[in-house]
């Protein structure tokens, strides 16, 4: 674990530097704090890793102001100084909702007129991280102090993982330079949204990264980029995966004749489509920068998809570009999946199950099946 000591100071927190801290915590300009790396990061590095400074065990929605304060009464006081210093959002309209509901009259005015629970009320829902989902066995929300000092991107450098207990840690996904802000993303559902869509949903606050601070010009080729892999990803899936709002993207309809198309071809020719399907579904992602876990299965898909395209048609050997197309799609994946730790801590999640299954049938497959004696 990285260790660091921090103390508050009226203007500024800061954190001792040791050897073994890879990062800063500095002024972001109009972001506020934000961590920056101390030195040339390599891509696949754990940098930081982290225990909440408070864990509440109950769902996110079902939190109350009562019990954020039974949690903070019971910190240390070293974890009171750094939760204190943590940023409170209670002026802005999410808190603004979110008090309505828990406090008869919420005072919206200066911090010297909020009492404690308010105060803490405010500061925990602004920190607050959910500790949820299909890598974790519980359904609960926890505050962190370094942590909450990542600020979101939507072309983030960082992948964060939490465990069963609550400790988060944070995979620089690509090389990080030293003096660049380390960012992670707030939520992957609205990650592939339009410059528009992504202000919508992040209501709390104004995005100020690198893609969202751009010239128009380049965020509406990011913005196309990011409406055709979601026309593919949910307008185009297999089968087994199709709903029945699969046709539609936000105003976009698929034309009836293209589906029935689609579903008339035979086995053999659906798979080549799907081949050319996730090839380019990941090839959109890797040109927009964003290393999820849609890039990962991608790539990984278009491969999968490459062999069993041969099999079924009774092929000994794929010819030399073939192969060298399931190589080169096996080792992206591979490398992302590495990269942003699923093959560490996130080896027991979704993704890191799938391709610990799958590279071993996709490895001995291609040596089957390639006309060379290259290895894969």
């Amino acid at each position: 674990m990285v260790e660091s000591s921090s103390r508050r100071t009226p203007n500024k927190i800061e954190v001792t530097r040791t050897k073994t801290t890879p990062f800063e915590i500095r002024d972001a300009a109009s972001k506020g704090l934000g961590i920056f790396a101390r030195g040339n990061i390599s891509g696949g590095t754990c940098g930081v890793v982290e225990d909440p400074m408070v864990m509440i065990l109950k769902p996110y929605s079902e939190i109350t102001p009562q019990d954020t304060l039974a949690a903070y009464s019971r910190l240390s006081v070293d974890d009171k100084c750094k939760f204190d210093s943590l940023r409170d959002a209670r002026d802005r309209i999410k808190w603004e909702k979110e008090a309505q509901l828990h406090f008869r009259n919420p005072p919206l005015d200066a911090p010297p007129s909020l009492t404690l629970t308010e105060r803490v009320y405010g500061q925990y829902k602004s920190n607050e991280h959910t500790i949820a989902g299909p890598d974790v066995g519980l359904d609960c929300s926890g505050a962190y102090f370094l942590h909450s000092m990542f600020n979101h991107s939507c072309r983030p450098n960082a992948t964060v993982y939490c465990d069963d207990g609550g400790t988060r840690r944070t995979y620089a996904h690509q090389d990080i330079k030293r003096g660049e802000e380390i960012t992670a993303n707030y939520g992957e559902e609205f990650l592939y949204l339009s410059y528009e869509e992504r202000k919508a949903h992040l209501e709390t606050f104004d995005c100020l990264c690198e893609l969202c601070t751009a010239p128009p010009a380049e965020r509406d080729i990011s913005d196309s980029r990011r409406l055709m892999f979601r026309a593919l990803r949910y307008g185009f899936e297999d089968r087994e995966n199709t709903d029945d709002d699969a046709s539609f993207v936000e105003g976009y309809q698929v034309r009836r004749s293209v589906v029935w198309q689609l579903q008339g071809l035979p086995v053999r020719e659906m798979r080549k489509w799907y081949i050319v399907h996730h090839f380019v579904m990941g090839m959109l992602l890797e040109a927009e920068g964003l290393k999820t876990s849609f890039t990962i299965l991608s790539f990984a898909r278009a491969a999968m998809n490459l062999i069993d395209f041969a099999v079924e048609a009774g092929l000994k050997h794929l010819q030399p570009l073939q192969i060298n197309n399931v190589r080169l799609w096996v080792r992206k994946s591979e490398a992302l999946t590495r990269d942003s730790g699923r093959l560490v801590h996130g080896i027991n999640g979704p993704i890191g199950r799938w391709w610990r299954d799958k590279r071993d049938i996709l490895v001995a497959s291609c040596l089957r099946l390639r006309s060379s004696t290259q290895a894969l």
